[in-house]
C-alpha cells in the first residue's frame, strides 16, 4: 500500500462544565494539549519547525505554537530538516470552534515517523489518547471523532461494500476508533444523530454493538470504548481486510442508508459495465469473478480501462471512472493492490451473493 500519512484525530475537545474561557483566549488549555503530545516522544527527532508558512526556524519546544493559536485555525509544520522535507515530518492542525468552546486538532505524520511494528505507532497513538484523556478528565470532554486513520496516495483505500452506503456520520477504514459514553449522554442531540432519529434504538445499543472476531475492543474509565481494528501496519491485506470490516461495521450498527448516488443503480442492459452510474460521476461497475488462487480476467480490466482512457464507452456513454465489484471481501483483498496499480478507481464487494 502506497500510504501517503498517517492521521491522529481528535475532534471537539470541549468541557464538562460550561461556561469556561475560550481556547483562544485561555492557552493554558492548548498548553495541556501539547504536553501530552511532546511526552508521547514523537517529536524527538524533530529539529526544525514553520508555523502557517513561515520561514523554518530551529525547534525547541511546542511552546512556540502556542501564541499562533489565538485566531481560529493555525498549521504548524515539523520536520528533521531545514528544507522540511516531505519525507520526515510531522504537522500539527488546530481550529477553534468558537460556537460550541471546543477544539480539533490532526496531528498528521510522514510514513518515515511511524514504527509498524506491533509496539510502535498504533499503541503509542492509543496509549496518547489516554493520555489526553486523563489530563482533561476533571474538566474535558473528549470529542465525538476520535481516531486513527491514514491516507493513501492511490484512488482507493480499501475495499468498500456493494451497494454503498451514505458516510452518516463517522470516517470509514478507520486503524482505531475511540467512542466517548459521556460525549453523548451530554450532547443528546448529536445521539440523535447518530442513530438517524430512531426513537426505538438507544445510545447504548451503539456501545454494546460486538465487534467481529479478533477485533479488539475495551472500555476504558467506564466511558471509552476503544476498538482496535488494525493489528500490524507491517501487513497491507489485514489493513485492507480490517479497514473494510470496520466500514461493515458502522454500516450495520448505524443503519446506514444507501449513497443517494449510488445506491440503488438498475443493472445495465449493456455487456461493458454491470451498473452504470448516471447521476453526476458516470462512472461504471463491473462484477468480476476471482478465483481461488487470485486469477481474474486481467484483459477484462484493461479493457475496462482502455474505454476510461478514451472517456467514453463503445456505446458513446461518458465514462469517467471504472470500478471492480468482487463477489465476496476475500476476493477484493486479493485483487486490490494489482488493480488499483493498474488504474481502476475503486474496488467495491457483494455482502450477499451475486
Amino acid at each position: 500500500m502506497n500510504i501517503l500519512q498517517y492521521i491522529v484525530q481528535i475532534s471537539d475537545l470541549g468541557f464538562t462544565n460550561a461556561p469556561q474561557p475560550p481556547w483562544n483566549q485561555d492557552t493554558s488549555y492548548l498548553a495541556r494539549v501539547l504536553a501530552v503530545i511532546d511526552n508521547a516522544g514523537w517529536l524527538k527527532h524533530c529539529t526544525y519547525y514553520k508555523i502557517d508558512g513561515r520561514k523554518p526556524r530551529p525547534f525547541v519546544s511546542l511552546d512556540d505554537f502556542i501564541p499562533c493559536t489565538q485566531g481560529w485555525k493555525s498549521l504548524l509544520h515539523l520536520s528533521n530538516q531545514m528544507d522540511m522535507d516531505e519525507s520526515y515530518h510531522a504537522e500539527i492542525y488546530a481550529s477553534f470552534h468558537p460556537r460550541w468552546n471546543a477544539l480539533d486538532f490532526f496531528i498528521v505524520f510522514s510514513p518515515a515517523f511511524v514504527d509498524a511494528g506491533p509496539d510502535g505507532f498504533l499503541a503509542r497513538s492509543k496509549q496518547f489518547i489516554l493520555d489526553l484523556y486523563a489530563e482533561f478528565a476533571a474538566d474535558g470532554l473528549l470529542g465525538r471523532e476520535v481516531n486513527v486513520q491514514f491516507v493513501t496516495t492511490d484512488h482507493g483505500h480499501h475495499p468498500r461494500v456493494w451497494p454503498p452506503r451514505e458516510n452518516v456520520w463517522f470516517v470509514y477504514g478507520n486503524l482505531l476508533d475511540v467512542f466517548s459514553r459521556r460525549y453523548y449522554q451530554q450532547h443528546p442531540d448529536d445521539a440523535e444523530a447518530l442513530l438517524g432519529y430512531d426513537e426505538q434504538r438507544k445510545i447504548e445499543d451503539f456501545f454494546n454493538a460486538p465487534v467481529p472476531p479478533g477485533v479488539r475492543s475495551a472500555w476504558h474509565n467506564d466511558d471509552l470504548r476503544i476498538i482496535e481494528w488494525v493489528d500490524d501496519l507491517r501487513d497491507a491485506q489485514h489493513i485492507l481486510a480490517r479497514c473494510a470490516m470496520q466500514e461493515q461495521w458502522l454500516i450495520d450498527v448505524l443503519h446506514a442508508p444507501l449513497d443517494p448516488l449510488r445506491g440503488d443503480l438498475p443493472e445495465d442492459a449493456s455487456p461493458y459495465v454491470t451498473w452504470y452510474q448516471t447521476k453526476l460521476d458516470l462512472y461504471g461497475y463491473k462484477l468480476i469473478q476471482v478465483a481461488a488462487d487470485g486469477s481474474f480476467d486481467t484483459a477484462m480490466v484493461q479493457q475496462l480501462l482502455a474505454w476510461k482512457q478514451a472517456g467514453q464507452l463503445p456505446d458513446g456513454r461518458t465514462l469517467k471512472k471504472v470500478c471492480l465489484v468482487t463477489e465476496n471481501l476475500a476476493a477484493a483483498v486479493c485483487i486490490y493492490r494489482q488493480v488499483i496499480a493498474m488504474g481502476i478507481h475503486e474496488v467495491y464487494y457483494l455482502r450477499e451473493p451475486a
